[in-house]
Formats: C-alpha cells, structure tokens, sequence
C-alpha cells in the first residue's frame, strides 16, 4: 500500500511537472515576437504645420468591466466591443494609436486578431506589434478552473498613417515580490519605441504597460522609462503614451522624478479633476493613462478623453492633437 502510494505521488507530481513546463511555454518562437510593416518610401502628404493625432488605449482585450473576472463570456461581447473600437477610430480619426493589452490569438478572446482588425479597419498601412504575454495556457482567474484564459498571445501594438522606419522594445523586470512560479506564467511588461517618418521628420513615438500591482517594481519601471525618454527628447520630437497604472496623486518618487524630466509634458493637468480620469471606464476615479511629450519639439493643441467609448474597455481612451515645430527654427 505505502509503494503504491508513493508511486501515486511521483506520477502525479511528474504530471505537474509536465503540465506546468508545458502550459509555460510559447506557442510562437522568438523570431516572431516582433510583427512590423515594411518601411515604406512615400508621400504621405504632411506638410509642416499640419495638426497630428494620436490616441493611447488599453482596450483589455475588449473585455469590457469584466476583465479579469472570473465569469462566464460569450463570443458577442468581443464582436460587439471590436465592431464598437473600429466605430471609435473611425470617429476619432487618429494619426498614430499605441495599444495595450490587445489579443492576437487568445482563447480568452475566442481567437480574435483584433490587432490585424482594427489595423485594416482604420485603413492604417503601418504597425509595429510586440507580443508580450506568451503563453500555452494561463491558469487564472483561479477559480473555477472552467473560466481561465488558457492559451494566451496578446501584446502592445503602434499603429500609425505614416512610415514605420524601425522598432524596437525593451522588456522590464518582472515583479520583484512574486514568486517564481507567478512570474513563469505573467505577461511581460515593455517599452515599445518606434521611428516613425512624418514627412522629413522623425517622430519618436514610445508606447508602454507599467507593472500594476507591485509598487517597487513599477518604480524600477519608471526609471528605465526615464532613461530611454531622455536618449530622444533633445533631438527628436517624443511622444511617450501608455498604461502607466500610477496616478497622479501617488506617491510614487519615480513617477514624481518622470514628471520632472527636461522638456516633458502632460497633455492634461495633474489635478484631482474627474474629466481627466481614464480608469475604470464604468465608474472613473482614477488617471491611469498619458500622453506626454516633448515641449520643445512639440505643440499641444488639445486633448480629450473619450468617453463615447463606454465600455469596450475597462480604460477610457485619451486622444491628443499637435503639431510639429519647425526644427530649423528651434
């Protein structure tokens, strides 16, 4: 009886063993990670002075308030979420969108492309996708076991009217106070920076999801933000935008050090005011998402939050018009 027990025990802890390796591991290989557009010579019609757009959104994989809820979803909230983002975009009309949290091939999204979707519904001929959360199968939420996300490719994606000469992104740390076995199966957070060709100007345009619930990694976060924000933001006209999950009102020092930084600004004033609130897109009380950049590139002209975009999301999308300065008068 005792052997056949412990012969019980290994074979079910190599089963976990076997699960856990495999549910683990990616589904593409590393050469695919980065999907971009080919660069492209041509006109693209800009002429200096011209007023740009440009949107940030975590669209949550368009699960609308229940993302990361452990219930049961049907197929039509994606359908009627996508059909409702493409409507946005359309309205909106947007230069250039920096995406978070968007599926490529997810159980949890019933296998919408949603960044291929809403890229060939705005008409956009230019993407750089970054593919940052990898996995075979996604044990959570953890219960019931019937409602976990399984197979999961997601990741952050700028899509842009205008040339993508090149991309690049830099990954972040994981979550210093998780263990192992959370951070085996946690999606990676990144730094997407991109050159993208707006008439003879080079636009740096970085898009990025912060860590949201371990406070010292996201400082860490913040600080190799900063760094890369300041290789660019003398020479080049920056847009930095994303899911930051800081508010303003936190008391966090390295966000409090990025706001300080040479030349950047927010699009909107930190302030306690609710129309400048982007999270939860249901009931908002908190500013999670930026535009911010570079003053002595770059000229606001105005900024919205878009609150006709109710819930397909579980974040308000922020859209800011610019435009250029002229670098040969600067």
């Amino acid at each position: 009886m005792t052997k056949t027990l412990g012969l019980f025990f290994i074979i079910l802890m190599a089963a976990f063993l076997l699960f856990y390796f495999w549910a683990s591991s990616p589904n593409i290989d590393n050469a695919q990670q980065e999907l971009m557009s080919a660069p492209i010579d041509e006109d693209t019609n800009f002429t200096k002075g011209d007023t740009l757009t440009i949107m940030t959104f975590n669209i949550g994989y368009l699960s609308g308030m229940t993302n990361n809820l452990a219930i049961e979803r049907e197929e039509l909230i994606y359908k009627n979420n996508l059909s409702g983002a493409k409507t946005l975009i359309r309205n909106s009309r947007p230069d250039i969108i920096g995406f978070q949290e968007i599926d490529i091939d997810s159980d949890r999204s019933y296998h919408y492309n949603q960044v291929d979707s809403l890229t060939k519904a705005a008409h956009f001929d230019h993407f750089y996708t970054s593919i940052n959360w990898d996995k075979k199968y996604v044990p959570f939420p953890y219960w019931p076991i019937r409602f976990q996300f399984g197979q999961v490719v997601s990741g952050q994606s700028i899509i842009s009217q205008f040339p993508i000469a090149k991309g690049e992104e830099q990954v972040l740390i994981k979550p210093l106070n998780a263990p192992f076995y959370y951070n085996d199966f946690y999606l990676d957070r990144l730094i997407q920076i991109v050159t993208i060709k707006v008439g003879d100007q080079d636009v740096i345009v970085m898009n990025v999801h912060l860590e949201a619930f371990d406070m010292e990694t996201r400082q860490l976060h913040l600080e190799a933000l900063k760094k890369q924000y300041l290789k660019y933001s003398i020479d080049y006209p920056v847009i930095l935008m994303g899911d930051f999950n800081s508010n303003y009102s936190d008391q966090e020092a390295a966000m409090h050090s990025l706001l300080k930084s040479k030349y950047l600004r927010a699009c909107y004033d930190r302030s306690t005011d609710t129309n400048n609130f982007t999270f939860s897109s249901e009931n908002p009380s908190l500013l999670l998402d930026y535009i911010f950049y570079n003053d002595n590139w770059i000229k606001k002209i105005d900024v919205k939050i878009l609150k006709e975009a109710n819930q397909i999301s579980d974040h308000l999308p922020v859209l800011m018009r610019f435009t250029l300065k002229d670098k040969n008068a600067l």
